[in-house]
């Protein structure tokens, strides 16, 4: 082998974690390459040394004040997240609402001036006669409809 052995696979050779092949592997590289050797020895000498070092227990109230506060940071998360969602959200929703009302609001002033053009001209009463004998709410375009474009029907 040329390259080195990266160190999670030499640290892993000194805890004993790998299997037959990978162990063999790694020691036939450590025959030949000195600083994988010493790398190897550095390791060695770290986990003898931490080894004697005494265990601190760990106390009673340590479990429930660590899930507690992981709660906390997750309810904390998402309401950040809620926030964070409505932020871009809401000035999008407000500037799809104002085009649907400038684009409804003209819609509508261009049929009330043309209705107000046609009843200008003419005379309206015919028209306001059928929206008067008419039992639902007529809306402008109903109106120009019924006295405009058929009213050879209503006749």
């Amino acid at each position: 082998m040329n390259a080195h052995i990266p160190s999670e696979s030499l640290s892993a050779y000194v805890d004993d974690a790998l299997n037959a092949t990978e162990r063999l592997e790694i020691e036939r590289h450590l025959s030949l390459c000195g600083q994988c050797k010493k790398e190897i020895d550095q390791l060695v000498r770290v986990k003898e040394w931490l080894r004697p070092q005494m265990n601190y227990p760990v106390p009673p109230f340590f479990a429930s004040r660590l899930t507690a506060t992981l709660k906390a940071q997750r309810e904390r998360s998402t309401l950040t997240d809620f926030v964070w969602i409505a932020k871009r959200l809401v000035p999008g929703f407000a500037i799809f609402l104002a085009v649907v009302w400038l684009w409804s609001s003209s819609q509508t002033s261009d049929v009330s001036s043309v209705a107000e053009e046609y009843f200008a001209s003419t005379d309206s009463t015919s028209a306001m006669a059928l929206l008067a004998q008419n039992e639902r709410d007529l809306t402008t375009e109903d109106v120009l409809y019924v006295a405009v474009l058929e009213p050879s029907d209503f006749e």
